[in-house]
This record gives structure tokens, C-alpha cells and sequence, in this order.
């Protein structure tokens, strides 16, 4: 249905000024509730994709239209439709210190909520509440660059957590995490997904699509979609994966021979 339309995508390509193309031509339609995985090797364009899902970048052609309305850059500089946008859309950042600016924890996670103009008094039981259930109360006086990077993630997604928004967009959730982080990671895109919401991931680690996405979509190397489908039917299609550098040909000795096949860094 029209109405359940996140977003849309019509042949949008971007070019970094002085520095060719970060995307080119792709067209995707991401429906409410749905869990897609954007996979592609390093400079393939992910991060810039999430960028402009996120409206901090514009098409330099075709359309991008997000909750059935064209979002371009005059629009998301009327502060009142920026707002709007921003409260149904979240973004976690590949670097937690990118994304982390504030002297406390404590003013991280109720910084995006103070901005909305909601109480004080509602803040600090919203805030409460996410520290609490994420197991970051503890922390709340820290300073986030002291943290491990685990708990810099956390930090992230708690701070976009106090706005519960419809839509998270995360850039290599699981880079520099230790494994059980990384499992709480996936963990939680499972409970995103349970509770109704739209989650886009941008990776290169094949766990994560295989375990919680729906759909795939594929970035070659050229900058342009590969490949798109049923996310466990396309990572079982190893030509495409050695296609768009997630898999490489691992040689071995044997037998007195060399035996070239591809080899995967992910196991289910």
C-alpha cells in the first residue's frame, strides 16, 4: 500500500565535489516495518546512502521522497519540517565519536528530547527509562570518550532511543565491537523489528543480513546496485558476493596442488 511507503528512491545519484561519483543511479522503495540490509565493500557509497536517507545529504539527481513528501534541501532547511523529519528518523553513525559531543552521558541521551521542547520533568523520566533498560544508568555522570567502545555505541543508540522514532538507519553497527557486544547488537535489531519498526543497515559483515533483514540490496563497486532481493537468497549467490568484494578466492595447498575457492569471513 501507498501509505506504507518509508521511502523512495528514483535513479538518485550523488557526487562528491572533486571527487566523482559516491552513488549512482539507484532507485529502492523501503516499505514501513520492513528490515533492509545495504551491503557493499568499503567506497561502495553505504555511508553516503544512509547520509541521504538521514536528509544530511541531497540527490545531485533524481528524487529521494520520504513519507510520501520530496525531501531536497530547501525543504529540510524549514526547521519545523526538519524537526518533524528528524523526530521519525534516526541515525546511528559507524563512529560513536562522531556522534557523541556532550560532557555527560546524562546530556547525550536528553539532549534530542530537551531540542523537541518537551519538559524537563518528562525528559528526565524518558531518559531514566532508556538508561535503565539499557543497562546505562551507571554511566550517566561519565564523560562518553571515556567509555569503552561498546558503551559509546550504547550511549548513540540510547540518545536516539528517547525519541522511539519509526525509522533507524545504522552504518556498520557491529565495526569495532567485541563479540559479545555484537551480539547484543543484533539482539536489539531483532526487538526493533518485533516492536514494528523500519531498520536500514549498512554493512559488509554478512551475519547481520542473513540474521535480521528481509530484504538486500547490493552496492557494486561502480557505485551502483548489484544486486537486490530476498537477503538469504542473495547471500547464497557467491558469484555476486565475490562480485562486490564481500567474499574473497582463498587458496590452499593440497595434495601437492593449489586450490582456489571462495572464502567467507561470516558463519550461522
Amino acid at each position: 500500500m501507498k501509505g506504507d511507503m518509508v521511502f523512495e528512491l528514483s535513479r538518485v545519484s550523488y557526487t562528491y565535489m572533486n571527487d566523482g561519483d559516491a552513488l549512482e543511479s539507484i532507485s529502492m522503495r523501503i516499505r514501513k516495518g520492513e528490515n533492509v540490509s545495504i551491503l557493499g565493500a568499503n567506497g561502495s557509497g553505504k555511508s553516503t546512502l544512509l547520509k541521504l536517507l538521514d536528509g544530511l545529504y541531497f540527490p545531485s539527481s533524481g528524487e529521494f521522497r520520504a513519507f510520501g513528501s520530496s525531501i531536497h534541501e530547501s525543504s529540510m532547511n524549514d526547521k519545523k519540517i526538519s524537526m518533524e523529519f528528524h523526530k521519525r528518523v534516526g541515525f546511528i553513525f559507524q563512529d560513536p565519536d562522531a556522534q557523541l559531543f556532550l560532557p555527560t552521558v546524562w546530556d547525550e541521551v536528553t539532549f534530542a528530547p530537551l531540542q523537541l521542547g518537551l519538559s524537563k520533568n518528562r525528559v528526565k523520566e524518558i531518559a531514566s527509562e532508556v538508561l535503565n533498560k539499557m543497562g546505562l544508568y551507571g554511566l550517566k555522570d561519565r564523560t562518553p570518550y571515556h567509555l569503552s567502545e561498546g558503551e559509546k555505541k550504547k550511549v548513540c543508540i540510547a540518545s536516539i532511543f528517547t525519541l522511539d522514532p519509526e525509522v533507524w538507519l545504522m552504518d556498520e553497527p557491529t565495526a569495532s565491537l567485541d563479540p559479545q557486544t555484537q551480539g547484543w547488537m543484533i539482539d536489539f535489531i531483532l526487538e526493533l523489528a518485533k516492536r514494528g519498526k523500519t531498520c536500514i543497515i549498512a554493512t559488509h559483515d554478512l551475519e547481520i543480513p542473513y540474521v535480521t533483514s528481509q530484504t538486500c540490496y547490493i552496492l557494486g563497486e561502480d557505485h551502483k546496485i548489484l544486486a537486490e532481493g530476498k537477503a538469504k537468497e542473495l547471500l547464497s549467490q557467491k558469484d555476486i558476493l565475490l562480485k562486490a568484494n564481500l567474499i574473497h578466492k582463498h587458496r590452499h595447498f593440497h595434495n601437492g596442488s593449489v586450490h582456489i575457492h571462495p572464502h567467507e569471513h561470516w558463519h550461522v
